[in-house]
């Protein structure tokens, strides 16, 4: 169950071999869905609604990628790893620490 993607809590995943209408599946807080490549809820819960907000406009801005993963998971390729949102939409991307080290005391 590779993952695709990770904003805000969410974990994005697509399957292997599945079967069915194109989806990708979704983690919010131990909650999981299932939703279309256009970010329309399949199956599960997300009791979130900002997180459901997200996942659609993100599914959206993301369409093109989402296809392409599909389309690799259909005959067994690695998939890629989908960047938070695009550039032109008006998100805040967290840097991610990789390295931390205690300097002494703050003054």
């Amino acid at each position: 169950m590779p993952v695709i993607s990770t904003f805000f809590g969410i974990i994005v995943r697509m399957f292997y071999r599945e079967h069915g209408v194109p989806h990708f599946h979704a983690e919010y807080q131990g909650q999981q869905a299932t939703f279309t490549l256009d970010g329309e809820p399949l199956a599960g819960t997300l009791r979130s609604r900002t997180a459901r907000r997200l996942l659609k406009e993100w599914a959206i801005a993301n369409r093109i990628e989402l296809e392409a993963n599909w389309t690799k998971a259909k005959v067994g390729e690695r998939l890629d790893r989908i960047l938070h949102w695009n550039r032109e939409l008006p998100m805040y991307i967290l840097p991610t620490v990789i390295h931390a080290e205690y300097c002494g005391e703050f003054d």
